[in-house]
């Protein structure tokens, strides 16, 4: 069993609020419990013989269902941070490892431990593990409780958690498991009549959390300032709370980690490892439960309207980002590669301006094909593959551009007679659109098209491809791997090759053949 180190622990201030109300017990709320074995009520019938000696160990402890409805303990760590006492148990020694304060200390002998849940949740539980030390003190309210326990008394008793536990100081603090361990290190005393009842009936061992202690454990001191955070960390932590909003600009701030690691990790993932335990509530358990939720929200409501005000206001920005974007680049681009670039292409071919529009629409179609087929596959990786949800944002956004796309470009089609004169070759062509002009064209055309623009020259690009490629995956290496050290190494490289060999590389190969001078 490992030890713990109260002068090597790592110190924090965490507020911990603790008020017990006064109980009163009664007969059928203590139940004798034998460590280790399904507890039942019904004695063995039949003695089992045994041969030989052997070490006498007290197996059972003591368990006393507590009567309480509201919070008493609030711990700011968790949320939600109020617990109530609905078990107390009295053990022998179990925590004997604790360096200067039990395992040198004959006289701590046993602990008193309150078991708090929560209200909200079912799979978490606080212990308070309080030392019993003997003393020549007078009697006390626990050597009371144990001369209860050990009689036939069938009057109520009360128990006084508060005035007992006392003012404390410091606990170490651990987890077991899903559970959070608190070690009181200011002793409860008792006396010696106590102290043999301990000793003789009590186990040192129990099943409720782990004992030894784990690898992350700390020493919180109490009734001290809490430390301040610097402006600098608060602004960090501002960040850091608006870069988790499900926002574009969120999610674009957390690119980075997700490019890096290749997964994200949110909570618990494994429902193998997740316990329930149930207990029937009465009506003034759900009142309360309702009371605890209302106030925990009412708490966080200034906190939960900046961040929704936040997420507005970035959503509104993203939206206006689009919009300019949209706006300027892409009719831009359109009139270079496509309406130049066909008439360019079919000019040699036809001097037809119906078939410049035929072509220009084909062209259309098949780039909003590539961009669908585009969607499509990052709504599929964001679904469906681990680590890899922001292509759905990358997927909402293209959806976005898209529309905005087609949107200013048949307003420019409409409504700008220059947008539609274009000039190749020291050629003046117009194109008009009409708002009922309907274009012939079969979908076996459509089919023909890319083998078409391989006519245009797209063979004969084949040449610049070559250093081409050299040069844009060495620079994609480079930033890639080189800065940004990213390990999906494949995946990523996959989707840069997609993105150059069906967008990239066919748009500078066009703009390079638009712009060249016969």
């Amino acid at each position: 069993m490992s030890y713990f180190h109260p002068k090597e622990l790592n110190v924090t201030h965490e507020n911990l609020e603790i008020d017990y109300f006064d109980n009163e017990i009664t007969r059928r709320d203590i139940f004798k419990r034998i460590d280790g074995i399904a507890n039942s009520n019904k004695q063995s019938s039949q003695k089992v013989e045994i041969e030989g000696d052997y070490i006498k160990s007290p197996k059972t402890f003591y368990e006393i269902t507590l009567p309480n409805k509201k919070p008493n303990l609030n711990w700011d760590p968790l949320k939600p941070s109020g617990f109530t006492a609905r078990r107390l148990h009295l053990y022998g020694l179990l925590h004997s490892n604790i360096a200067d304060v039990t395992d040198n200390n004959q006289n701590i002998i046993g602990e008193l431990i309150i078991e708090h849940r929560p209200k909200t949740a079912l799979n978490q539980k606080i212990f308070s593990c309080y030392l019993l030390e003997f003393s020549d003190e007078d009697n006390n309210n626990l050597d009371a409780l144990v001369s209860y326990i050990d009689s036939n008394d069938d009057k109520p008793f009360e128990l006084q958690l508060n005035t007992l536990t006392g003012k404390q100081t410091q606990h170490i603090t651990y987890e077991s498991e899903y559970d959070v361990v608190f070690v009181f290190m200011k002793t409860i005393p008792i006396n010696n009549q106590s102290k043999n009842f301990i000793k003789n009936n009590l186990t040192t061992s129990t099943s409720l959390f782990t004992v030894s202690a784990p690898s992350k454990s700390y020493l919180n001191k109490l009734g001290e300032p809490e430390v301040k955070k610097t402006p600098k960390t608060d602004e960090k932590d501002k960040e850091d709370e608006s870069g988790s909003q499900e926002t574009f600009i969120g999610s674009m701030i957390k690119f980075g980690n997700l490019l890096y690691d290749g997964k994200t990790v949110e909570g618990n993932t494994n429902i193998d490892d997740v316990y329930m335990e149930c207990e029937l509530l009465d009506e003034s358990d759900e009142k309360e439960t309702a009371y605890v939720a209302s106030q925990l929200k009412s708490s966080d409501s200034q906190k939960d309207q900046a961040i929704q005000f936040y997420k507005l206001i970035s959503n509104f920005f993203l939206f206006i980002f689009l919009i300019v974007v949209s706006y300027m680049l892409i009719p831009s681009a359109y009139r270079e590669l496509v309406l130049k670039g066909v008439v360019k292409w079919q000019m040699v071919i036809s001097p037809d301006i119906a078939t410049y529009h035929k072509y220009i629409q084909l062209v259309e179609y098949l780039i909003l094909f590539i961009a669908f087929c585009y969607v499509m596959d990052y709504f599929r990786i964001g679904l469906t593959v681990k680590g890899k949800e922001i292509f759905t944002m990358f997927g909402i956004l293209l959806v976005s551009i898209i529309a905005f796309g087609v949107a200013i470009i048949r307003i420019k089609k409409k409504t700008d007679i220059e947008f539609l004169t274009v000039e190749v070759n020291k050629r003046i062509v117009k194109l008009m659109y009409g708002d009922n002009e309907k274009i012939d064209f079969q979908f076996i055309d459509l089919f023909k098209l890319p083998f078409e623009l391989a006519s245009f020259g797209y063979l004969e690009g084949w040449k610049l491809f070559i250093p081409y490629m050299f040069c844009i995956m060495s620079l994609f290496s480079f930033v890639f791997f080189g800065l940004l050290k990213i390990k999906d190494g494949g995946f990523w490289t996959a989707q840069f090759l997609y993105f150059n060999l069906f967008v990239l590389y066919p748009s500078f190969y066009t703009a390079m053949k638009v712009n060249k001078e016969e």
